[in-house]
């Protein structure tokens, strides 16, 4: 998926400028407070074509969207199936984006799939993505193809990543190297996880090799927490080093069964997006 500039963020909106304390605050809050609902599961943030934030965090990827952000997540401690749908409207003359994403694994083992599609008066982009997961020990390897046009050749990618989890201190690193058969990009992250119910993650992402003297690197923070028995969020900054810009993206998650959960999602600079998702 390709970035797009106009979701850079606008100086003048205060607010976002506050994002790493407000995050700080958020993480002192959630970590003393009691939760049920696991963590690292529930598919948020939202992967919608066009109004996602990139490049995600994907230490913790979402599970059902892992395929295309970070494959070798898809192993997973207990054996799961997820599925998500999400949409998100039409921004004037931008055009409507649809997602959706499922994946299923065991412990040593898992795939994913999916679709995401812009839907515009003029023209119409259909794209996929297929991942494969393994994990051997504390090792976790992951495969992925993305084409975020798939009526168009050559536009193709495929991602390589490793992800290696240490239960006892529960840190996680890892890097994706994304689009090795074109003009690679390396993705580095450490994370921490505290029990299932919190996480928090930082990533440095380079540009891409054919840009790597004047490229933007990328530093990412991100964070999925339980707020309440019912409700996970999700917060997300990326600032840019070439532009000092700052993006930034908060997402809910409430869980209407054991099974079942709504999702809102706002991201920068005016974005709304709704979606569905369910773990059998």
């Amino acid at each position: 998926m390709k970035y797009d500039k106009s979701m850079n963020l606008d100086p003048k909106n205060k607010l976002f400028y506050h994002l790493p304390w407000m995050f700080l605050v958020f993480i002192l809050i959630v970590s003393q407070s009691k939760a049920t609902k696991p963590i690292g599961v529930q598919p948020n943030p939202i992967p919608v074509n066009g109004t996602f934030i990139i490049p995600p965090g994907f230490l913790f990827a979402p599970f059902p969207s892992a395929a295309c952000i970070n494959a070798a997540n898809l192993p997973t401690s207990d054996s799961l199936t997820a599925l998500q749908l999400a949409y998100s409207p039409s921004r004037g003359e931008e055009p409507q984006n649809i997602y959706s994403g499922i994946a299923t694994s065991t412990k040593s083992f898992g795939f994913g799939f999916g679709y995401f599609g812009s839907l515009g008066d003029f023209k119409t982009t259909n794209g996929g993505f297929v991942g494969l997961g393994f994990k051997s020990d504390s090792s976790h390897y992951g495969v992925s193809y993305r084409n975020q046009d798939l009526s168009s050749s050559g536009k193709a990618d495929f991602d390589l990543s490793y992800v290696y989890v240490d239960t006892r201190e529960g840190l996680s690193y890892g890097g994706v190297l994304r689009s090795v058969n074109t003009s690679p990009q390396l993705n580095l992250g450490l994370g921490y996880a505290s029990s299932r119910f919190f996480n928090i993650e930082f990533n440095v992402n380079a540009p891409k090799a054919s840009n790597l003297g004047h490229g933007d690197f990328i530093l990412i923070g991100a964070s999925n927490f339980s707020i309440a028995e019912k409700m996970t969020a999700h917060l997300q900054g990326n600032f840019h080093t070439q532009t000092s810009k700052l993006d930034a993206l908060v997402a809910y998650n409430y869980w209407i069964s054991d099974f079942a959960d709504a999702i809102l999602q706002f991201s920068s600079p005016n974005v709304w997006s709704f979606g569905f998702s369910a773990v059998f």
